[in-house]
């Protein structure tokens, strides 16, 4: 696959050339390798999850034409489900109040400490203040594989599944239930099935 060029911008502003090492659309992450840089060192993820309530901030350059702008806000919610498409979905996202506009996209959402607590990723459109980040975790699970081949390589059980509430007297109890269903199922699935376990 032909990639189109990419191109980092510093915060002394200079323009470096970036290849793509491997990516997951499934995490919406990317690993890109720029030239050694002897005057930047990379933000250090944290080892421990987001909290809720924590203060946060996003780092990026909105709309491409603000760099290194910061804006501050609260991890609003935890393991959220961003929906990408009808089908797809991010899981376990975090859900932040933080300005986030395109530019900020892969930029790092990031705990008082400065630790990284997650990447950016997207807003909901339909609200104001709903932004979601892929947490710390997620990317220190996905980058090495990305690093090392280019790609993340799932096990499938052959079906597409959805959270959906199966019982309305009890709130609480959502579960994954069949979508779709491939001809290379590993099983007897059918769609409208509902996984329990």
């Amino acid at each position: 696959d032909l990639v189109a060029p990419i191109w980092v911008r510093m915060p002394n502003q200079q323009d470096l050339p970036a290849a793509l090492v491997g990516r997951d659309p499934l995490t919406d992450l990317a690993v890109l390798k720029i030239p050694e840089q002897n005057d930047a060192s990379p933000l250090q993820l944290r080892s421990t999850p987001a909290r809720l309530g924590e203060l946060c901030f996003a780092l990026g350059s909105p709309l491409g034409e603000y760099p290194e702008s910061v804006s501050i806000g609260i991890v609003s919610g935890l393991r959220r489900r961003l929906p990408v498409t009808e089908s797809t979905a991010i899981f376990d996202v975090i859900q932040t109040d933080c300005a986030i506009n395109p530019g900020n996209s892969g930029g790092p959402l990031i705990c008082a400490n400065g630790q990284v607590i997650g990447v950016n990723t997207a807003i909901r459109r339909s609200a104001e203040g709903i932004g979601f980040a892929v947490p710390a975790e997620t990317v220190a699970d996905i980058a090495p594989e990305l690093i090392a081949h280019g790609a993340i390589e799932r096990a499938s059980l052959g079906i597409s599944v959805v959270p959906r509430l199966v019982d309305a007297d009890t709130p609480s109890c959502e579960r994954l239930v069949v979508t779709a269903v491939r001809s290379s199922s590993a099983g007897p699935f059918q769609v409208g099935d509902v996984l329990l376990q």
